[in-house]
């Protein structure tokens, strides 16, 4: 991807404001039938970092079996996040990144099966649940949980809420296996469903592979002793753990749609209920649609996020036995939709080639750590570190109105961030703004991390980088009405480069910069994509002297001012 340059020169200027695509987004590139390219490095490469971490400190540890994202509980100004501690059975939610705060709330809820959590409005009335589940493989019989905690003013419950356990409460009682656990609101009325794929059931000694798919519904009389619906699959599943469910709008219509994700005796399958009217609640065992995986440009392993800033959830997988092996994207801006078009290798609106680099185990995105909008999500592929041979490398490719292009704009290294080379990535979860900038951070984690299953779970920080604990580079906090740090910039005395990098969560963000001399002569201006966060003044023409930097709104509005200095 080219770095776009939005500039105005005035008449006689030497100088250039330009925009810095921290995460580049594709805002200038012409749309095409079909977007080839192989992957590549951006030249403006952002190297990720984490900002909190926490390690085993024994083999056997696991730390980092499961992880979650809580969002920002009440009350506060930072999102929390939980992290499982396998050898002990232990779930710790922490708040805010402060390396030296301990835990806000702790259970020891060993085996969970999936390996997250869920945060969902099941009541319709503000009062959130934090859902654990838990595979009780050691009781006689085994049995399955799910453990609803209350959110409340200051933290989470310490008492369970509800607790579903279809082995007590279903005619005849029902063990299960779920894949997924969800929390969404399916039918457009107050409260989230519960949704939960099941890849296994046993009933009255009768273990089945036909999958099923659970659904509770939400508001008042919210409750988890039977299903409200439940579909049946229409065929066994033949690998138990790729019983995969994605629920969002994909077809643009306001009505949550549903895809599954299973490997069949005759083949790997994707099945797709569309919403409507009534859904979920009249859907049928019959999808409205399914593909066969095999040959097209489509895998069990799906993202699925907003890539290209319509509001439409986008669809990508990575096919490695592809004629051309790589990622193949499907933006809902082009034109076609996912209820007839053909998913062909060639029906793809992009295409990033790659043999090495594919989209993570488990799916999911590298969330919006380039844009605090919340507009362009993040496409994320997993492969070979090119620093260390016992790593893996996180690469994130930013969106933008014709999607992710074939330049990557992030990265993520352990051996780069000092953590000792390995696995680190088993698990990838955004999680919002956890650090207080505005920026959405990522959850990172693996319990084979070191030696024997030491484990590993860190945040890596969204946004631009401020190298605060860099003292040579001067850096300057700039103040507005809304935020004494709402700008940063660097360095000050500055050479022939000024870094210019702002807040994301400021409510008058900076839309346009200029820069005067001593004489109040304009020698540079520009405009910038708020949501980017970054921009830089390149003055290699520009004489030594004293500069003013203005900060302007969308409005035309000054936010700030500040004196800049330029040595030879």
């Amino acid at each position: 991807m080219t770095l776009t340059t939005l500039i105005q020169r005035s008449q006689g200027a030497t100088a250039a404001l330009v925009l810095l695509l921290v995460l580049q987004f594709t805002l200038s590139e012409p749309a095409s039938s079909q977007v080839v390219e192989e992957i590549r490095a951006n030249p403006e490469l952002w190297t990720l970092r984490s900002i909190w971490k926490v390690t085993g400190q024994f083999s056997g540890n696991q730390v980092g079996l499961a992880i979650s994202s809580l969002g920002k509980l009440p009350g506060d100004s930072v999102g929390s996040f939980a992290v499982h501690y396998g050898d002990v059975g232990d779930w710790k939610v922490y708040r805010g990144v402060n390396q030296s705060d301990p835990p806000i709330w702790e259970a020891q809820i060993p085996t969970p099966v999936p390996s997250y959590t869920v945060v969902g409005d099941f009541y319709g009335d503000g009062r959130g649940m934090f859902v654990i589940p838990q595979d009780r493989f050691w009781d006689d019989p085994d049995k399955y949980w799910l453990y609803f905690y209350p959110i409340e003013e200051g933290g989470i419950s310490e008492t369970i809420g509800l607790k579903l356990d279809p082995l007590t409460t279903m005619t005849p009682p029902v063990l299960i296996g779920p894949r997924e656990v969800i929390a969404e609101d399916m039918d457009g009325e107050k409260g989230d469903e519960l949704l939960l794929s099941i890849s296994v059931t046993v009933r009255e000694g009768v273990r089945s592979q036909v999958g099923e798919i659970w659904l509770y519904k939400g508001g008042a009389d919210f409750q988890v002793d039977q299903p409200t619906h439940v579909i049946v699959d229409e065929q066994a599943n033949t690998k138990e753990d790729e019983y995969r469910l994605f629920v969002a709008d994909f077809d643009g219509d306001s009505f949550a749609d549903l895809i599954l994700t299973a490997r069949y005796a005759d083949g790997s399958k994707l099945k797709l209920w569309f919403g409507n009217e009534g859904s979920p609640w009249n859907w049928t065992n019959t999808p409205d649609r399914t593909l066969f995986i095999d040959g097209l440009g489509l895998s069990r392993q799906l993202s699925v996020a907003d890539f290209d800033g319509d509001r439409i959830v986008d669809i990508a997988a990575s096919v490695g036995n592809a004629p051309e092996p790589g990622t193949y994207i499907y933006l809902s801006s082009k034109g076609k939709s996912v209820r007839d078009r053909s998913f062909n290798y060639s029906d793809a609106d992009v295409e990033l080639q790659s043999t090495q680099y594919q989209i993570p185990i488990g799916g999911g995105h590298g969330g919006y750590l380039a844009d605090s909008s919340g507009r362009y999500a993040m496409l994320g592929l997993i492969g070979p570190s090119k620093y260390d041979s016992h790593e893996a490398m996180l690469l994130l490719f930013g969106g933008g109105k014709n999607g992710p292009n074939g330049t990557w704009d992030a990265e993520y290294a352990p051996s780069r961030d000092g953590v000792t080379p390995g696995p680190v990535m088993q698990h990838i979860v955004p999680i919002g703004d956890c650090d207080g900038d505005g920026w959405s951070d990522l959850l990172l984690s693996d319990d084979d991390w070191y030696l024997f299953d030491h484990g590993i779970a860190m945040v890596i920080a969204g946004g631009p980088e401020i190298p605060t604990d860099d003292t040579t580079l001067s850096v300057r906090a700039v103040s507005t009405e809304e935020h004494r740090g709402a700008l940063h910039i660097w360095p000050n005395p500055m050479g022939d480069e000024l870094q210019i990098v702002w807040r994301g969560d400021l409510l008058r963000m900076p839309s346009r910069f200029t820069v005067h001399n001593a004489l109040g002569e304009l020698v540079a201006e520009g405009e910038v994509e708020p949501g980017v966060g970054a921009a830089r003044w390149e003055s290699q023409d520009s004489p030594s002297g004293l500069y003013l930097l203005t900060v302007y709104d969308s409005q035309g509005e000054v936010l700030a001012t500040t004196e800049v200095v330029k040595t030879e």
